[in-house]
């Protein structure tokens, strides 16, 4: 008879005991497994007959490219879904070039590894692929991740930033520039996505967007303390301030007049990275916080263009 006071034997709870085949799982065995998982084609955007779908790609490629209609002065006066055949092309914002819908991807602001100082991913534009991620991604990006994980820093360089309150322009600190890079591409396409191509290719960020697209030093504002409205997109007369919660980028876009008015207004940064439905892209844009200078019929409203 067996010992009634014999301790039972618990359920393991550990995984490798209740699979049959050996653990871990061996390479070979790896690959076997992962070329039976299906590959998801992307649809072909630039041939699609019916309504794009109710996604953020999709809702992003009809309001994305129809301020790219607005800013060169093409728009019929609707937003059709599905974007009619001759119009599925736009610039991307960082290199310029104007490309076929299928060429461009997503790309988020802050990036979503938090390797920007503006925090984690709260907005998505769209970006070509090369631009997110053959240069920026498998570089700066990449490098600027080490660098906050111990790696030392390669160079330290000097930037120039508005300094509060005295609205002054002066040097400040010195930084990595893989990480001035970083927190630059984010600053912009959060300002991006606010104002639209108005603000980025304004003719004072045709030098920020080739910094980005080479990986330069960043020759137009830099980061400076907080203010008191974070995540918030602020344009003056003469600048646009990208705030977060620890980080404002500055970016100067006209020389300061003091005969002119400073006085800011105030855009709620467009969160998306987390929604992606038609009617919170639709909403973002009737809310004036989506490409808001393209869509914006009173161009008094922003005396920096």
């Amino acid at each position: 008879m067996g010992d009634g006071n014999a301790p039972q034997q618990r359920e393991s709870n550990r995984p490798e005991d209740h699979v049959s085949e050996p653990w871990p799982i061996t390479p070979p065995q790896r690959r076997q497994i992962e070329t039976t998982i299906p590959v998801v084609a992307r649809p072909d955007y630039e041939t699609m007959t019916g309504q794009f779908p109710d996604n953020r790609t999709g809702n992003l490629l009809v309001l994305q490219s129809h301020a790219f209609l607005h800013f060169t002065n093409r728009c019929s006066g609707t937003i059709p879904n599905p974007p009619l055949s001759c119009d599925r092309q736009m610039a991307c914002p960082i290199c310029g070039k104007v490309k076929g819908f299928n060429k461009f991807t997503e790309d988020h602001c802050p990036q979503r590894g938090g390797q920007s100082r503006f925090g984690t991913k709260k907005c998505v534009v769209l970006t070509c692929s090369e631009c997110n991620s053959e240069r920026s991604g498998d570089t700066f990006e990449r490098q600027s991740a080490a660098v906050q994980n111990g790696l030392k820093a390669a160079s330290l360089d000097a930037i120039t930033a508005l300094e509060r309150p005295s609205g002054l322009w002066v040097a400040q600190d010195r930084y990595d520039s893989t990480q001035l890079l970083t927190d630059l591409k984010a600053a912009f396409l959060i300002a991006f996505a606010t104002l639209g191509y108005a603000f980025a290719f304004h003719s004072t960020m045709d030098a920020t967007r080739d910094a980005l697209y080479r990986g330069l030093i960043p020759p137009n504002g830099g980061p400076g303390p907080p203010g008191e409205q974070p995540f918030t997109v602020t344009e003056t007369d003469t600048t646009v301030a990208v705030e977060g919660e620890d980080l404002v980028w500055n970016f100067k876009l006209k020389e300061s007049d003091e005969s002119i008015s400073q006085l800011g207004k105030s855009y709620a940064w467009p969160e998306n990275a987390y929604q992606g439905s038609t009617y919170h892209h639709d909403s973002l844009r009737d809310d004036g916080n989506l490409f808001h200078a393209d869509f914006c019929n009173k161009p008094s409203h922003h005396r920096w263009q």
